[in-house]
């Protein structure tokens, strides 16, 4: 008998797409990012042995999802096919999944990457950093929490990247800007007035979605195409939009949890930011990216936002002022973002852009097929490259 359970797709809220804390080491409240709301997935649990706080997931993903505007969730799979050549349904136990993983990978950390099965571009740091982070996961206690975090891992890890350091900045149009900037300012009075939220376990604060006339919708996101094609060197007809939201305020107090997005329909993305209101001295919002996908923390126009988490050992990240009428570009499945501190602004508001490559073939249940033996033991069983600890 299969047992199914919702677990964190990478998808995200109506925003920056996501859930999947790459800062999983200690089991607090504030790393349970709210499940999939559109996908099923396998999770090696009888029923009764379910923890309560995963029993309840389900109840908060359709809490989220009576938030989500009509029409904002990005597509899902396109087909059978599988990005590693898995087989497409669900593992029936855990056996299963792990002969599939042998079978593919043979150890961990995978030596190729997906889609496309090329050999691994990590660097020293990269695979330091996730030695050290992947040691934090298996300190974990909770094995349902352990699994959700090592899904979003194997995720990270076998995801191919198309940049070097994983993002890039730019700049909307202008003549673009100024129309998105007139028409939100035009809502801005009456915003405080609208039905404010935040999502459970995710975001904190207020936040409240001012929504685009159709034609302007399209025209972001024929820019952002066009930008997000040329700073990831592609072809702009190769991507395929996936999911515009609309203009997303966060109100003062706001913060937004670091995750990486939804693997199936959130590769190649941009954060367009509107507006913002800050009083004379407060600190930027910034955007947080720990680390990027060389491994090391660097961003320009940055500052060092240190975590005091014992499990990541000394590390500490860089985070980018993103100013209004500026694009943050993104690879939002692989790349960890988001924005960890508190908005001392007035308020910020932001557009989230989404696409992916057309034919992308890298599906949820690559992620469990990935997910390497001796997960939920005291140590991996495949023994890994050796670095420095």
């Amino acid at each position: 008998m299969r047992e199914w359970y919702r677990a964190r797709e990478g998808r995200g809220r109506r925003g920056e797409g996501g859930p999947a804390r790459h800062q999983p080491f200690r089991p607090r409240a504030s790393f349970f990012i709210f499940p999939a709301l559109d996908v099923w997935t396998f999770c090696p649990l009888r029923p009764a042995a379910a923890p309560a706080p995963m029993r309840c997931l389900a109840a908060v993903a359709a809490a989220a999802a009576a938030l989500l505007p009509a029409g904002c969730q990005a597509r899902g799979q396109q087909g059978s096919q599988t990005a590693s050549g898995c087989d497409p349904n669900m593992p029936r136990d855990d056996g299963v999944r792990v002969k599939e993983f042998n079978r593919i990978y043979g150890k961990w950390p995978p030596k190729i990457s997906l889609p496309g099965k090329e050999p691994q571009r990590e660097t020293k740091e990269w695979l330091n950093y996730h030695r050290k982070k992947e040691a934090g996961l298996m300190e974990l206690t909770d094995h349902t929490q352990r699994w959700e975090f090592w899904l979003e891992q194997a995720q990270i890890r076998l995801l191919k990247n198309f940049t070097e350091t994983g993002w890039g900045q730019g700049h909307m149009a202008k003549k673009t800007h100024k129309k998105v900037l007139d028409h939100f300012r035009k809502s801005l009075p009456e915003l405080a007035k609208k039905s404010n939220h935040s999502i459970p376990l995710y975001t904190t604060g207020e936040q409240v979605l001012v929504n685009l006339p159709n034609d302007l919708s399209q025209e972001v996101t024929e820019v952002a195409r066009l930008k997000i094609a040329e700073w990831a060197k592609v072809d702009a007809s190769t991507l395929e939009p996936t999911s515009t939201y609309g203009i997303q305020n966060y109100w003062k107090g706001s913060t937004l949890k670091t995750h990486v997005d939804r693997v199936e329909t959130h590769i190649l993305s941009a954060v367009y930011c509107v507006d913002s209101s800050y009083p004379e001295g407060a600190e930027p919002w910034l955007m947080e990216t720990d680390p990027d996908v060389t491994g090391v923390h660097a961003a320009p126009r940055a500052r060092n936002v240190t975590y005091p988490d014992p499990c990541l050992r000394g590390h500490a990240s860089e985070a980018v002022d993103v100013k209004p009428g500026e694009l943050f570009f993104y690879e939002s499945a692989k790349l960890v973002h988001g924005r960890p501190t508190t908005l001392q602004g007035d308020y910020s508001a932001h557009i989230f852009i989404h696409f992916r490559p057309y034919g992308w073939s890298f599906q949820n249940v690559d992620r469990v097929y990935g997910v390497p033996p001796g997960f939920n033991g005291a140590a991996l069983r495949d023994k890994q490259e050796a670095v420095e600890l």
